[in-house]
C-alpha cells in the first residue's frame, strides 16, 4: 500500500514516543500530523493533535487527520491493531529490541519520510555519543582498577609494582618524599572528582528535553505480547544492517568496549577485584520486569554489566541471587516517580549489595524506555550512577 497521498505528500500519525522522537530528529516535522498522548514528553510536538497510543485510540479521530501512514511500536493492544487494519491506510509496526534494531528503525523511518540522509546522520550521531560514554567509562574503569592494584600492593608490601620501576619504588624505599614521582597517566586525577564532572567533558548538548516518556512495557505486559507478522517489514531494506559500513551494526557498539578491561593483578600474583559492577535495571515493578535488551547494552557501554536477563519477568529471588551492586528503577510511564523505598524495604533483598550499600537509583523512564535519541542522555545517566554518583531518594 502506498505511503503517500495522490498528491505525493506523506502524512504520518505516530502512535509511539520513540517514533515521534526519531521523526522530529530527522527533520520530518512537516510530515508528522498527529502524535500519541505520550509524545509530548519526548520532544516538542507543538500543537499537533494527540490521538491516544498503541493501546487505545479513537480511530475516527485518527482518520480525520487524513494520514497516509500510521506508525507504532510494539507492544500493541490487539483490538487497536484490529481497528487500524480496517482502515485504508498503511500501517507500520516496529519492534526494537537492541541498539542495532533501533538503527534499522531510524533507517526505515527515514525512508518513509524521505529523510534517508538525515537518518544516516542520526545513526552516526548516536554511535558517536555512545562511543564517548564508553571511552569515559573505560578511563574510569582503568583508574578504579589501578587504585585497587595500588591498595592491594600497599597491603602486601609490593608498592613498587604500582608505579614506574626504578623511580617511585626507589623513592619509596629510600624514604623520599611521595611527590618525587608521578603516576603513569593523568587518570588518577579523576579518582576523587565527581563522576558527573568527569563524564560530561566534551559532550554536546542534547537537543531533546529531559522530560520524556515512553509506553514501553506499559500496563505490565511483556514486550513480546504482540508481534505483527508482516507490518514490521514494510519498506524494510533487504540488508539494512550493512548499509552503514562493513560488519553488523551491533559490532559498532562492541568495538573497544569497556568490558575488555581485564582484571588488574599485582606483582604478588593475586588478582584485584573486578571493578565492573553488576546492575539490575527495572522497567516495571508488578509484575517485576527487567529493562529491555537495549538498556543492557547501554549498561555495558557505561561500564557495568546487567545482572539479570533483560526484558523478562523476574522474581525477587532471581534478583537477589544475581547480587546486583546497583539497582536502577525506570518504571514505564512514571517519569522520575519510581520508588526506591520499594527496593530498599523488600525483605527478599536485604542481603543484596545494592541494598546494604544503599545504591538504589531512579532514572526518568523515558531516558531508558524510549528506543531512540533519548537513549543518549540515558547512557550518560547510567554512567554517572555506575561510576559513583550519590543515590537520590534512597535515604
Amino acid at each position: 500500500m502506498a505511503t503517500s497521498s495522490p498528491h505525493g505528500k506523506v502524512r504520518i500519525v505516530s502512535l509511539a514516543p520513540n517514533v515521534t522522537s526519531i521523526l522530529l530528529e530527522l527533520g520530518a516535522g512537516r510530515e508528522l500530523v498527529g502524535v500519541s498522548k505520550w509524545c509530548k514528553d519526548v520532544a516538542d510536538v507543538g500543537r499537533r493533535p494527540q490521538v491516544g497510543d498503541c493501546w487505545k485510540i479513537n480511530i475516527d479521530e485518527v482518520m480525520r487527520l487524513k494520514p497516509t501512514v500510521l506508525i507504532g511500536s510494539v507492544p500493541f493492544a490487539s483490538d487497536t491493531v484490529a481497528k487500524i487494519l480496517e482502515q485504508p491506510v498503511t500501517f507500520v509496526a516496529i519492534n526494537p529490541r537492541s541498539l542495532a534494531d533501533i538503527e534499522r528503525d531510524i533507517f526505515i523511518l527515514g525512508r518513509i519520510a524521505s529523510r534517508s540522509a538525515n537518518a544516516q546522520k542520526l545513526i552516526r550521531k548516536m554511535r558517536h555519543e555512545f562511543e564517548k560514554v564508553e571511552r569515559a567509562a573505560r578511563s574510569l574503569l582503568v583508574n578504579a582498577s589501578r587504585h585497587a592494584t595500588t591498595s592491594h600492593a600497599l597491603r602486601h608490601g609490593t608498592i613498587s609494582a604500582a608505579f614506574h620501576p626504578g623511580t617511585a619504588s626507589n623513592a619509596y624505599r629510600q624514604g623520599a618524599a611521595l611527590n618525587a614521582f608521578r603516576p603513569r597517566t593523568a587518570l588518577n586525577t579523576l579518582r576523587h572528582s565527581t563522576a558527573s564532572n568527569a563524564l560530561r567533558q566534551a559532550t554536546t548538548s542534547n537537543p531533546l528535553r529531559p522530560d520524556t516518556a515512553s509506553n514501553a512495557f506499559r500496563q505490565g505486559t511483556t514486550p513480546n505480547e504482540f508481534r505483527p507478522g508482516t507490518a514490521s517489514n514494510v519498506l524494510r531494506p533487504g540488508a539494512t544492517s550493512n548499509a552503514f559500513g562493513p560488519g553488523t551494526v551491533s559490532n559498532a557498539f562492541r568495538q573497544g568496549t569497556a568490558s575488555a578491561v581485564p582484571k588488574s593483578s599485582s606483582t604478588s600474583g593475586v588478582s584485584t577485584p573486578e571493578v565492573r559492577p553488576r546492575v539490575y535495571c527495572e522497567a516495571w515493578p508488578k509484575p517485576r520486569i527487567s529493562s529491555p535488551p537495549w538498556v543492557a547494552e547501554l549498561v555495558e557501554i557505561a561500564g557495568g554489566r546487567m545482572a539479570v536477563t533483560p526484558g523478562q519477568r523476574v522474581t525477587d529471588e532471581e534478583v537477589a541471587a544475581a547480587k546486583p551492586d546497583i539497582i536502577v528503577l525506570a518504571w514505564a510511564a512514571s517519569g522520575d516517580k519510581s520508588k526506591p523505598t520499594s527496593a530498599l524495604r523488600n525483605p527478599a533483598w536485604q542481603d543484596v549489595p545494592a541494598i546494604t550499600n544503599r545504591r538504589v537509583f531512579v532514572i526518568r523512564d523515558e531516558l531508558l524506555n524510549t528506543p531512540g535519541p533519548p537513549l543518549i542522555e540515558g547512557a550518560w545517566e547510567l554512567s554517572k550512577i555506575i561510576h559513583g554518583a550519590p543515590a537520590k531518594g534512597a535515604e
